[in-house]
């Protein structure tokens, strides 16, 4: 694919490649800036990745806030900052938009980081917030 290139060499083109295109995704719609925040974390950028979400949760759609702040609750208890976490979790349970599936989004961040206690609370949330007709999990 990379003629006469080395491993570094295609890797830095690589990583070059994927820095511009999320770039130009910061400068799209929320959808885009959120793709282009999880693109900057993947890329080890972190603190360019919190800043596009710390402004998607200042002037996003009431989904895609929801969806920033969930991220960044990720963040928080990856890195072991748990009181942070709570607290962007808080938000996103006050949330006027709330939907069961990102309920369902909160419990499975929940349990892949070891919380049951809280994921149930979170699965209960859903389950309250589904209709009758609409299908669970």
């Amino acid at each position: 694919m990379y003629p006469d290139w080395d491993d570094d060499e295609i890797v830095e083109y690589d990583r070059r490649d994927e820095e511009v295109r999320a770039a130009a995704a910061e400068a799209g719609g929320p959808a885009a800036r959120l793709a282009a925040a999880r693109t900057w974390l993947g890329l080890g950028a972190r603190d360019r990745a919190i800043l596009g979400l710390l402004r998607l949760t200042e002037r996003g759609a009431a989904e895609i806030v929801d969806d920033a702040l969930l991220e960044l609750a990720h963040l928080a208890l990856t890195e072991g900052r748990t009181g942070f976490a709570d607290e962007v979790l808080a938000r996103v349970a006050a949330s006027p938009g709330l939907r069961p599936a990102i309920c369902e989004r909160a419990a499975l961040l929940e349990r892949r980081h070891g919380r049951p206690q809280e994921e149930e609370r979170w699965r209960e949330r859903a389950a309250a917030l589904r209709s009758p007709s609409e299908p669970g999990p």
